[in-house]
């Protein structure tokens, strides 16, 4: 399975994560009965709109919804001479508390893509006309000076062109849900044997590219979707997508 976006939500968990900002809640002190509440009503206003709701978001309703009744209910230990506890929001705090840092991550590489884009280089001018004879002497007549003083102008305005052409190249850039869909199919071809992580990189000259194909990894090992292994360090990383039981 794959995160699929719901209008403004990529996925259960940028759901969950909107609602508990929304309500102001400490995340390390979720309450579970009010949270559980909100998610579902949201979920039900959206199958509402006729929004196909995807069975990411239905298993997380489930897993409030036992972390809900767990909360209620006290657990004896082994020997029933007393009560334990151990909070079963534990597990959901964590992987909140990741999927926010690969989000924020995300956010931050898309920044940095908005600011490269201001960057524009200017092609490099020929002087060496200037600079071969710098100190030759002008001896020239009216007319030769008015054929130089054209040339120059001339020049000048080229060189704008060839400015303003390269200020307004357009610089199409890759979609993380786009990338998403590109390992998707990679997979679909090879099934369940192993991946190199290269593979995944479409323009190995694109610091993006790479850095697009690294997060996108990492959130699909994070849902245990893939497993990643190297053998040493600097060592090729091998991908494999794994069974659902």
């Amino acid at each position: 399975m794959y995160n699929i976006k719901i209008n403004q939500f990529e996925g259960p968990f940028d759901l969950l994560v909107y609602l508990i900002e929304q309500a102001r809640m400490n995340i390390y002190d979720i309450s579970i009965s009010e949270i559980t509440e909100q998610y579902i009503d949201k979920i039900k206003k959206l199958q509402e709109l006729d929004i196909e709701i995807t069975s990411d978001f239905i298993v997380l309703a489930s897993n409030l919804i036992q972390i809900k009744s767990k909360m209620l209910l006290p657990r004896l230990s082994p020997d029933e001479s007393e009560f334990l506890y151990e909070d079963p929001r534990k597990d959901l705090v964590e992987r909140l508390i990741e999927y926010k840092t690969f989000k924020n991550a995300t956010a931050h590489l898309s920044d940095l893509e908005n600011e490269s884009l201001k960057i524009h280089k200017k092609p490099k001018s020929d002087i060496s006309t200037y600079t071969n004879n710098p100190d030759e002497t002008l001896n020239l007549s009216i007319e030769e000076f008015i054929s130089a003083f054209y040339k120059f102008i001339t020049k000048k305005e080229k060189t704008k062109e060839i400015k303003d052409r390269y200020e307004h190249i357009p610089r199409n850039r890759i979609s993380d849900s786009q990338r998403l869909e590109q390992i998707k199919d990679l997979f679909k071809e090879i099934g369940f044997e192993k991946l190199p992580f290269s593979k995944t990189i479409f323009d190995k000259e694109d610091n993006y590219d790479i850095a697009l194909s690294f997060v996108t990894i990492l959130e699909l090992v994070k849902q245990n979707k893939l497993t990643a292994e190297q053998q040493s360090l600097f060592d090729e990383i091998f991908l494999q997508q794994k069974k659902e039981v």
